[in-house]
C-alpha cells in the first residue's frame, strides 16, 4: 500500500511523523482537563427572582404566576414548575433536548425585560442561569476562632475569600454561616400615631437618606470633574438623626419614632465544623478547569494562608471532592497501562520474538498518545468515559500491529530480506485491516450520535473509540512496517519459556481442532446448542436491572433533613 510503501522508502519521515504524532499528543494530553463524567449540557434553566419583605401568597400572585403566563408560550418547553418561598420565587424551565439553550435563554431574558414593568416596583432584576450539574462546589474551607462573629466575618470576606478567588482555575467562591452587619430600625407605633408620622414616610425617607447619584461632569478651563451627589450613611449614629417628617415646623427625626439597633442579619445560612460554629467557604471551578489541578492550588494557598492567620483562627479543607475523581483517574490509567503491557506480553509470548514484543511496544502508546491531539482538538476532557474508551480501544490498537507484525515476521521466517518481507507483508494484509478499522468505526460513530440524554453522555466515549482506532490503522501501516523493515529477523529466541509456551499451545490448537471437528460432524446439535445459549443470553439480558448511572462509594455520605415550614434554623 502506498502509506507503508513510502514509510519503508522514506524512514526518516515515518520517525518524524511519529514523534510529532507523541509530541504533540503530550502537549494536548498535559490541557485536557480532568472530570469524573462528561460535561453534557442540560436543557434546563432557572429564574430567580427576589422580592424581600413579601410572603409566600404574594410571591406567588405578584410574581412567580405572571412569569410562568408570559413564559408557557414559549417554543420547545418541555415542563416548566416554579416554587415560592417567602422574599423569593424559583421558576425552572425544562426545553426539549432538541432546543439550543443559548438561545432559549436569550429568549428567556427578553421576555423577562418586558414583562418588568408589570412587575412591583421593589423586586430586584430576574436571574437568568443554566443548570450545570457539574458546578458543584470542588473544595470546602472552614474557617472558625476565638474571635467575634463579626471579626471572623470580616477575615473571611476581606482576606481568605480573595486569595483563594485568585487561585488558577477558581471560578466563585460561595460564603455560608456568616452574618452580615445589619442596620436595623423597631418603629414605636405609638410615637408614630403622635406625630402622625406612617411607616410608608419612614421608608422613603430612608430610601432618600442613603443615596450616590451620578450627577454629570463640570468643565473649568482644561479641566473636567466628575461630579457625584452623595448621600450615604457612613456612621450608625445618622441613622438616628435621619428626618422623617416635618410637622407644624418640627422636624421628625427617625430616633423620635422609632428604635434603631446595629446589629446582624438574620440566621439564613449555619455552617459548623466538629461541633463548633465556623464559616465555611465553598470553591467552585471555572468551566473547562481541570478539578485535580484547581483543588491542588486551592489547597496550596490554604496552607500558604496558615502561616499567616491571626492569633485564634484556624483553617481547614474538610472536603476535597477532587480525590475521588483523582483515586478514579489513577486506578483507570493503572488499568490502561496494565492491558497494554497484557498485549505486549501475549505478542512476545506468541512471536517468541523479541524485536518484534519491541516494535508492538513502541507502536501501542504512539496510537494511545495520538488520540489525545484529537480529543484536544474536539474539546474533550479524561472522564471516566473517555479513559473507558481508551482502555477498550487498547486490545484493538494491538490487533492492526499484531496483525500487521505476524505477517511481515511470517515472509521473514522464509527468508525474505527484511525490507523485502515488510513491504509485502504490510501490502498483502493492508486491505483486511483497513476493512477492520472501518466496521468498528461504522459500529461507534453512530452511537456517539445517539439521539437523547444518554446520547449526549456516550458521545465522547464512541468519538474516542472511532478516532483511537483510526489513529492505530495509520500507526500501523506506517511506524510498523518501517520499524520493521530495519529491525525484525525471522530467527526465534532460543528462550527456554517460549518453546515450553509453543508445547501447550499445540495441545490447545489440537483440542480446538478436535472441538471443531466434531461440531462440523454434528451440525444440527452444534445448531441446537447455540440457538439454547442464544435464548439463554436474551433471558439473562431481560433479567438483568438498567439504570443511567450505577451507584459509587466514594466512601462519603451527607444527610439531607427537611424540617416544617417555618421552623426557626437557630434551634
Amino acid at each position: 500500500m502506498f502509506l507503508s510503501n513510502l514509510a519503508i522508502a522514506r524512514p526518516v519521515l515515518a520517525l518524524v511523523f511519529a514523534a510529532t504524532l507523541v509530541i504533540f499528543g503530550l502537549i494536548s494530553y498535559k490541557d485536557l482537563s480532568i472530570d469524573l463524567m462528561p460535561n453534557v449540557e442540560f436543557p434546563i434553566i432557572t429564574i430567580t427572582t427576589i422580592f424581600r419583605g413579601a410572603d409566600p401568597e404574594t410571591i406567588e400572585t405578584e410574581v412567580t404566576d405572571k412569569i410562568e403566563d408570559d413564559l408557557a408560550t414559549l417554543a420547545g418547553i418541555k415542563e416548566l414548575y416554579s416554587y415560592s418561598a417567602e422574599n423569593v420565587s424559583v421558576i425552572v424551565v425544562q426545553f426539549e433536548l432538541e432546543v439550543n439553550l443559548d438561545t432559549a435563554t436569550q429568549d428567556v431574558r427578553d421576555r423577562l425585560s418586558r414583562l418588568q414593568r408589570s412587575l412591583p416596583e421593589d423586586i430586584e432584576p430576574p436571574i437568568v442561569q443554566k443548570i450545570d450539574f457539574q458546578s458543584i462546589p470542588i473544595v470546602s474551607v472552614a474557617v472558625s476562632g476565638d474571635v467575634t462573629p463579626q471579626d471572623l466575618a470580616s477575615f473571611v470576606k476581606d482576606t481568605i475569600k480573595p486569595r483563594i478567588e485568585s487561585s488558577t482555575g477558581v471560578g466563585r467562591v460561595d460564603i455560608l454561616g456568616i452574618r452580615n452587619r445589619e442596620i436595623r430600625v423597631w418603629l414605636n407605633h405609638d410615637a408614630m400615631a403622635s406625630y402622625g408620622v406612617s411607616a410608608f414616610e419612614i421608608v422613603g425617607a430612608l430610601q432618600s437618606s442613603n443615596i450616590q447619584i451620578p450627577s454629570g461632569r463640570v468643565e473649568t478651563g482644561d479641566r473636567e470633574y466628575i461630579v457625584v451627589t452623595t448621600g450615604e450613611i457612613k456612621y450608625f449614629d445618622e441613622f438616628k438623626d435621619i428626618v422623617v417628617a416635618t410637622r407644624n415646623g418640627t422636624l421628625v427625626r427617625l430616633s423620635d419614632v422609632a428604635r434603631v439597633e446595629d446589629g446582624l442579619e438574620d440566621l439564613r445560612s449555619l455552617s459548623r465544623l466538629n461541633g463548633a460554629s465556623a464559616v465555611s467557604l465553598q470553591v467552585f471551578k471555572l468551566s473547562g478547569a481541570n478539578t485535580i489541578s484547581v483543588a491542588e492550588k486551592v489547597k496550596e494557598e490554604v496552607e500558604l494562608l496558615k502561616a499567616e492567620l491571626p492569633p485564634g483562627i484556624t483553617v481547614t479543607v474538610p472536603l476535597d471532592t477532587s480525590v475521588f475523581i483523582r483515586d478514579s483517574f489513577e486506578e483507570t490509567i493503572n488499568h490502561i497501562l496494565g492491558g497494554g503491557l497484557l498485549a505486549i506480553l501475549v505478542v512476545l509470548l506468541f512471536l517468541g520474538n523479541f524485536r518484534t514484543t519491541i516494535i508492538a511496544a513502541i507502536t501501542i502508546p504512539t496510537s494511545i498518545i495520538s488520540t489525545f491531539i484529537f480529543m484536544r482538538a474536539l474539546d474533550f476532557s479524561l472522564n471516566m468515559l473517555t479513559l473507558l474508551a481508551i482502555a477498550l480501544s487498547v486490545g484493538m490498537l494491538i490487533d492492526d500491529a499484531i496483525v500487521v507484525l505476524e505477517n511481515i515476521y511470517r515472509h521473514n521466517e522464509k527468508g525474505e530480506p527484511s525490507m523485502e518481507a515488510a513491504r509485502k507483508g504490510a501490502k498483502e494484509i493492508g486491505f483486511a485491516v483497513l476493512a477492520t478499522t472501518l466496521c468498528i468505526v461504522a459500529v461507534f460513530i453512530p452511537v456517539a450520535f445517539m439521539r437523547g440524554l444518554i446520547g449526549r453522555f456516550i458521545y465522547q466515549y464512541g468519538i474516542t473509540v472511532a478516532v483511537a482506532v483510526a489513529t492505530s490503522y495509520l500507526v500501523a501501516m506506517t511506524v510498523t512496517p518501517m520499524l520493521a523493515s530495519r529491525f525484525l529477523s525471522g530467527e526465534k529466541s532460543p528462550f527456554i519459556l517460549f518453546k515450553w509456551f509453543d508445547a501447550g499451545f499445540q495441545k490447545l490448537e489440537n483440542g480446538y481442532r478436535w472441538l471443531i471437528e466434531a461440531a462440523l460432524r454434528r451440525k444440527g446439535l452444534t445448531i441446537f446448542f447455540a440457538v439454547i445459549a442464544l435464548v439463554a443470553a436474551l433471558f439473562a439480558f431481560a433479567a438483568t436491572p438498567s439504570e443511567f448511572e450505577s451507584e459509587v462509594d466514594d466512601s462519603q455520605f451527607q444527610v439531607n433533613i427537611e424540617l416544617p415550614v417555618g421552623s426557626s434554623l437557630s434551634r
